[in-house]
This record gives structure tokens, C-alpha cells and sequence, in this order.
């Protein structure tokens, strides 16, 4: 009785294991990638399976400090716009010299805008004629000056976000023999705003390939919130309390090019001391390499068909651009997230006989697995 049942379920326990496997096959657990969406190997001829591990960046540095200094936001801010160590002015019937400025006001300023002051030091005149500071074509000064200091406030019906200044010496009047000369120093342009304190820095191509973060550091006095926006996204919004240090990356709206630190305290002045941005750059460069020959057949037939390469990012580390050259012919240049990707590649990319693939990236990705080959 025993023998015979034996004899039964030997038939019976094969037929199941044959269904297992068919199940497996179909469902994709034989021959896939560890990824969350699986895929198998089926009319993909592999020519070269490697684990390629980390590539990119593996360092940081802290490459460029941008210092703001100290700043009370909540009040009148006020920015350099131009700036002259000196100049001579001479008139005389023999011509005019005339120191001409184009002054831009960028948006950023003129939104909060509320007067242009223009500082100067008369250093040596002798006063035969007028000195003349000209804005926009209006006049807002006139008169013999005497060797001293001099600011004039030119207000906001007067100004756009592109102006002329104008700075000269008239004629010497009835004394047309003689030469009216003023000589002037310490000649600045300031635009006053505020009370939010607007400082704008610059990030290069090569900052934003190799970004790893940004630290702002100041030492806070005063009891209000302060509140921190760049690029108008918010980024801290607190009542600070002696050394603070606010962090910022890519997911805080960086742009190449010109960036804009904001800060504000609506609900009353507080003092910003020694404050300083501090800005990482990835550092260490890892790029991986992998050899694989492709025979004439195989070359024959990527003409009709398309070369595959699949990847598996287990981790991104730090979040960057992944770079994936074939023979030095660019494939892909993309951030990719975790799981499986696949990049394509054209008969021109490849060649008969040796061929080189490599991997490297902006940011710090794990790469478990690479398979490259031909789909048939």
C-alpha cells in the first residue's frame, strides 16, 4: 500500500515543481534584476554584466565664502551701486569734461526702493563756476562747492532701472580766460531699500555640476523672527538665538547664475553679525570604466536592432546628474532616482572589436548592477 502511494506522489510532487518554475518564469522571479518593477533577460543578448559600485563625487569642501558682514534686516538697507576712487573736472572755453555713469538698478532693489543717495568729497576747488550732478537729466546740484563732503538725494518719483548720471564743472562765467577745475573724490552711488536685506550671489556652471550644499552663518542679536528665503522659497523662519546656521541644496530652487538671499523681520529689527555663505563642492571624482568586445556578428546585428544598457542604482547618495559615455559618445546625462533605468545606444556608438563604457556622475550614486547588450 505504502510502494504505491509512494509511487503516486512522485509524479504528483515533479508535475508541482514544474508549475512552480512555469509560475516563476512567468511572473519574472527567474533571470530578473533585484529592482522594484523587475525584467527579464528574454531577447536581450548580453555582452558585458559588471557591478560598477560608486561613482561620482565622495568629498565635500567648503570651495567659496561669500561675506555679507553685518546687517540690521528690518530697517533701511542700503547697497553700493558705483563707486570711484577719484576724478578731475576742468571747463574752460576750450571744452567741458564730463563724468558720464550708466547706474542700473536691478528689480530685486527697485521693489522696495527709496532713494538714490550720491556721495562725494570736493578735495581742491577754485571755484570759478558751478559743479553740476545731473540725474536723468535733472539737476539736483548746482553750485560752487568748497572742499568738503557733499550727499544728495535723488528720490524715487526720479529714478529707474536704468539711468544716467552726469557729474561736470560749468564755465567760469565772465573769467572766460580762466579754467573752473574741481577735483573730487570718494564718488559713490548708493541705493537705499528695504527694510528686508536683499544679497544676491553668484553660482557658476562648473559650482552647479559639483553642488554638494550651502551653509549660511551668522550670530543673531534681538528678539524677533527673522525669516530667510532664497530664490523666494522660504528656508528658515525662526527667532534666532546666537550662532545660527541655516543649510540649503539643490531642492531650494538653486539657479546658475545669479541667486537671492532675502531677509526679513516684519515684526521688528534684528541684528545679522559677521554673516558669511559657505558654499561645498563635491571633491574626489570616482569614474568606472568597463571593457566588453563585440564581435562582427553582433556589430552586424546591432544595425537593425537596438544596444541596451540597463543599470541599478541601490543609492543615491547625493543627488546629481549621471553621465554614461560609450566609446567617449555621450549616451545619457540625466539624474536618475533609485530602481532600474535603461539607456539606449545606436550602431554608430559602438564598434566592431573592443568597446569601452563609463559611468560617472555630479552627485554620489551606487550602482549594484550594469548589463549592456543588443536587444533581438
Amino acid at each position: 500500500m505504502s510502494d504505491k502511494l509512494g509511487d503516486s506522489f512522485v509524479p504528483v510532487l515533479i508535475a508541482a515543481v514544474v508549475i512552480l518554475i512555469a509560475l516563476a518564469l512567468i511572473s519574472g522571479y527567474i533571470g530578473t534584476w533585484p529592482s522594484d518593477n523587475g525584467g527579464t533577460t528574454e531577447g536581450f543578448l548580453v555582452l558585458e554584466e559588471a557591478e560598477i559600485g560608486t561613482i561620482g563625487f565622495t568629498d565635500e569642501t567648503a570651495a567659496k565664502t561669500i561675506n555679507i558682514g553685518t546687517f540690521v534686516a528690518g530697517e533701511e538697507q542700503e547697497e553700493v551701486l558705483r563707486s570711484v576712487l577719484g576724478f578731475g573736472l576742468e571747463s574752460s572755453v576750450f571744452g567741458v569734461d564730463k563724468e558720464t555713469y550708466s547706474v542700473n538698478i536691478p528689480s530685486y532693489y527697485m521693489d522696495s526702493l527709496r532713494k538714490i543717495v550720491i556721495s562725494f568729497a570736493v578735495e581742491d576747488s577754485n571755484m570759478y563756476g558751478n559743479l553740476v550732478v545731473n540725474w536723468n537729466g535733472k539737476d539736483f546740484f548746482k553750485k560752487k562747492a568748497h572742499p568738503s563732503s557733499y550727499e544728495i538725494e535723488v528720490t524715487e518719483d526720479y529714478v529707474q532701472s536704468e539711468n544716467t548720471l552726469e557729474v561736470y564743472a560749468e564755465g567760469p562765467g565772465v573769467m572766460f580766460w580762466a579754467s573752473n577745475v574741481y577735483t573730487i573724490r570718494n564718488f559713490e552711488v548708493k541705493v537705499l531699500y528695504g527694510p528686508a536685506k536683499i544679497h544676491p550671489f553668484e553660482l557658476t556652471t562648473d559650482d552647479m555640476q559639483t553642488f554638494s550644499k550651502g551653509e549660511i552663518r551668522f550670530y543673531a542679536t534681538g528678539s524677533k523672527n527673522l525669516e530667510i528665503k532664497l530664490n523666494g522659497l522660504k528656508i528658515y523662519d525662526d527667532v534666532p538665538s546666537g550662532s545660527e546656521t541655516v543649510r540649503f541644496d539643490f531642492s531650494n530652487n538653486l539657479n546658475t547664475g545669479k541667486n537671492l538671499l532675502t531677509f526679513i523681520a516684519d515684526q521688528g529689527p534684528v541684528t545679522l553679525h559677521d554673516t558669511a555663505v559657505d558654499i561645498y563642492l563635491l571633491t574626489n571624482e570616482i569614474v568606472k570604466q568597463i571593457g566588453f568586445d563585440m564581435s562582427e556578428s553582433e556589430y552586424d546585428t546591432l544595425e537593425s536592432n537596438k544596444g541596451r544598457i540597463d543599470f541599478y542604482i541601490d543609492e543615491v547618495k547625493t543627488r546629481g546628474k549621471v553621465k554614461i559615455r560609450l566609446n567617449g559618445n555621450i549616451l545619457v546625462n540625466s539624474v536618475f532616482d533609485e530602481g532600474k533605468s535603461t539607456v539606449y545606444y545606436e550602431h554608430s556608438d559602438a564598434k566592431e572589436g573592443s568597446n569601452t563604457v563609463e559611468f560617472s556622475s555630479t552627485g554620489e550614486v551606487v550602482i549594484s548592477e550594469m548589463k549592456i547588450g543588443i536587444e533581438q
